[in-house]
This record gives structure tokens, sequence and C-alpha cells, in this order.
């Protein structure tokens, strides 16, 4: 007769992107090596990876994470996290005092922590000339860590910006980006001028994010600071 196994509550959240409901249940022990991946990786793929994994195990891999949104994982994580481990957790910040370079401790609740930036009114359409275009969306958690990971500035622009490509149109037809390969896409994009690169890179400065706004006090200078959290990674 084998161990009885304890059944673990399930949850339900919605994802800030499209208010999909997503069920999920806490972590488990098992899922450990996941949270030390977490917080033990160098490269941005490795966390990632644990991210991805853990997430598609604790939603009962019925969620497509790969197509999701960076900030729709930075939500879902932090809403496991905090039914798994609890809601508090204490963060070390640096002193933002010129010349000081001292830290203050704080305890944050992180179910107060929001997506910030999506805005409807923001297009996703930009006019390259009078007959192309692009239709753009936002980063999948697979495309921000591929970025994130290459150290060229130009080549970590251009990874950023196809990643964020859905279509291109012209006056005569419509290009989906599953159709379009690599390469003419990184040719279509380094054909743009550079007043059309900026009017293109501009959708991509200022992404919805998780952040959290708290105040603590330095405990060198003893100045209290304001200051908000931004990016999961920030959180740890």
């Amino acid at each position: 007769m084998g161990l009885p196994i304890q059944k673990a509550p399930t949850y339900t959240t919605k994802l800030p992107s499209n208010g999909q409901e997503v069920k999920f249940r806490p972590f488990l022990v098992k899922e450990q090596k996941y949270l030390l991946l977490l917080q033990d990786s160098s490269t941005a793929e490795d966390v990632v990876n644990a991210i991805r994994d853990m997430i598609t195990a604790v939603t009962f891999n019925k969620l497509d994470v790969d197509d999701l949104p960076m900030f729709d994982i930075e939500y879902l994580f932090l809403q496991i996290r905090a039914k798994s481990i609890g809601e508090t957790i204490e963060l070390n910040l640096r002193c933002g005092e010129t010349g000081c370079g001292g830290t203050g401790k704080v305890s944050v609740n992180i179910e107060d922590a929001e997506v910030r930036g999506i805005d409807s009114e923001k297009s996703k359409v930009i006019s390259i000339n009078d007959e192309v275009g692009i239709g753009l969306k936002y980063p999948s958690i697979v495309d921000t860590g591929r970025s994130e990971d290459i150290k060229d500035r130009q080549e970590k622009l251009l990874a950023l910006l196809a990643s964020g490509v859905d279509y291109v149109y012209d006056a005569e037809d419509r290009y989906e980006s599953d159709d379009i390969s690599s390469e003419d896409l990184r040719e279509f994009l380094e054909s743009l001028t550079l007043i059309q690169l900026e009017d293109v890179s501009k959708f991509f400065e200022d992404l919805p994010a998780i952040k959290l706004d708290t105040i603590f006090k330095c405990n060198a200078c003893q100045t209290e600071q304001s200051r908000t959290i931004s990016g999961l990674q920030s959180f740890f």
C-alpha cells in the first residue's frame, strides 16, 4: 500500500495582457530546484528556462508559457510565489544618495505588485512609408531571454526588434512573422533608415513590467527614500 499523497490547493488568477483565467497550484518540494536555479543562475537564458519549466509544472501543463509576454510571466510567478512561500519578502536596497554606498532593508508584500505600462491606446502598427509598415507585439519570455544574453548593443537591439515583429505589410500583401525567415527579417530591419529604426524602437523603450513602490531607510546616511522595484529579478 502506497503512502498517502496530499493534494495541493488550486488557485486562480488572470493574465494582465488579456484577462485569460489561469489555474495554478503552489510550488512543491520537487520544484525547489527551480527556485535555487533562479537565485544562482548567471545568464538570462538559465533564468528563463527555470521560470518556464516551473510555471509549466504548476499550471498543470495547460499554459503555453513560451508565447506569453514577459510581464505576464513576472505577474504569474509572483502570484504563485505568494501562495507557495508567503506574500512577504525582504529586500536589501542600495542607497540612491551620491557617494553613500549604504543599503537599507525593507519588507514588501508581493501581492501589491502590479503590471504597469499596458496602454491600449499605444499603437502597435508602425508605418515605414506610404505602403510598408510593421505590426508589433510584446516579446515573449523566450525572446527576452535570448536578447538579454547578447553583449553587442547593435545585435541586442536587432534581436529585440525581430522578436517583436508580428507581421510586415505592403500595398499588396501581409507577411506573418511565422512565415518570414530570420535572414529575410534581419535584412528588412537592416534596410531601415535611422529615423525609421527610432520609430520602431520607441515601442520597446517602455514595455509593461511588474512594479511595486516602497520606502526604505539607508543604514548608513539614515535618509528615507522611495523606490520603485521593477522587473522580476529585482524581487530576489
